[in-house]
């Protein structure tokens, strides 16, 4: 009996849950039809084929493919031929879907990891990760087959950019994720980036300190516009510098002193503000739109005149040079040096867990203990000699 004729007849018993039916021309070309939990019948052509392991004979299968997924008989009739010639000149058996899957290279997987999910991120990750991807990852991989992408290739990749720890982990971040991705999609068996060590990172601690404070307050506070004021916005805030960019008027409560954010980046979040951050959103020229802008409300002031603004600040001021993330670094020291507690500078600074409002608490006790320890060998009441320097030949 042929394969088409048994499909056109009820082959499967009630007492039995699949059947196999093999085509009475070709030997080991074969449909099986399985009833779905549904009542339906799926059909699935595949060969069935004996194969020696371990001196034992054993029966194995390979499957071509759903009835009609792309596969009709004639078609699944010609890979079976393949399949089974292969099988007489001593190859592996790998069906066309499989042998399809194993040739995607990792151009296509990006195009189907970003059509897919980098798509339904956020803008500012959608912008990462298209940026990490075609200047980091691209250049070595984007013409190898992800089926031959081993550890040991990923771990070389990833040490040839050791001069640049930071981009260097983002990158491998992205990479395992979109090879993740691919196993998802059945196109890999594992993920070979899973488990490999990043670098050490350095945090950035770069702020402006107790001394230099006041002189970078005077020299900012000479600037006009909405890139001065925004500028002092973050100093005395410590505001992330993209939600303070993206802030509109009417997220904010002045009466309450309130800011409703929708799109942070830890989520939606209400934050506090200080009477002064207050008084700087109050006094801006327009009514609606975002709070700190050059044309009236209908866009953000711009990222890149704000850092070139802050520099030059800074280096009039004769001050550590920071970027705009530095002010939030200096605004959660200065907020631990004067007594704010852990929880409170978790939730003033919008952070989700206390360890990153940790790291300024440590920072002040540890600043303070300096401090103190100074202060008290100026005054020195023990009359404890000085230690003197000696130059050695």
């Amino acid at each position: 009996m042929k394969i088409s004729e048994a499909s056109r007849t009820k082959i499967i018993p009630g007492d039995k849950a699949e059947v196999y039916v093999r085509d009475s021309k070709l030997t080991g070309f074969a449909v099986r039809a399985r009833r779905m939990a549904d009542g339906k019948i799926k059909r699935t052509f595949l060969v069935i084929y004996q194969e020696r392991i371990d001196g034992r004979r054993r029966t194995r299968k390979a499957f071509i493919g759903d009835w009609g997924d792309p596969w009709l008989e004639k078609d699944a009739r010609r890979e079976a031929e393949r399949l089974l010639s292969l099988r007489q000149n001593g190859r592996q058996l790998i069906s066309a879907k499989k042998q399809a899957r194993a040739d995607q290279t990792l151009s296509d997987l990006i195009s189907i990891f970003f059509d897919e999910h980098v798509r339904y991120l956020k803008p500012k990750s959608q912008t990462d990760y298209s940026w990490l991807t075609k200047s980091i990852i691209e250049p070595t991989f984007i013409d190898w087959r992800i089926s031959d992408i081993a550890r040991s290739d990923i771990v070389i990749w990833h040490q040839r950019h050791k001069s640049k720890p930071y981009a260097a982990n983002r990158a491998l971040g992205v990479l395992s994720r979109m090879l993740s991705y691919g196993v998802e999609k059945e196109l890999l068996k594992a993920n070979p980036a899973t488990g490999i060590k990043q670098f050490q990172e350095k945090p950035r601690e770069a702020w402006i300190n107790e001394i230099e404070m006041p002189m970078f307050i005077a020299e900012l506070s000479k600037r006009q516009g909405p890139h001065a004021e925004l500028l002092l916005f973050l100093t005395v805030t410590g505001w992330r510098v993209g939600e303070a960019i993206k802030l509109r008027l009417d997220q904010v409560d002045l009466k309450n002193l309130v800011a409703h954010l929708p799109d942070s980046k830890t989520g939606s979040i209400t934050r506090t503000i200080s009477s002064d951050a207050a008084v700087l959103i109050s006094r801006q020229g327009h009514a609606i739109g975002h709070v700190f802008s050059s044309n009236e409300g209908t866009s953000g002031v711009g990222y890149k005149q704000v850092r070139l603004l802050l520099r030059d600040v800074c280096e009039k001021a004769g001050v550590t040079v920071i970027s705009p993330h530095g002010l939030r670094h200096s605004a959660a020291t200065h907020a631990a040096l004067n007594g704010a507690s852990l929880f409170e500078i978790k939730e003033g600074f919008g952070w989700k867990s206390h360890q990153m409002a940790a790291r300024y608490v440590t920072k002040a006790e540890n600043l303070a203990r300096v401090g103190t320890q100074k202060t008290a060998d100026a005054i020195n009441i023990f009359g404890k000699p000085k230690a003197s320097i000696l130059k050695t030949k």
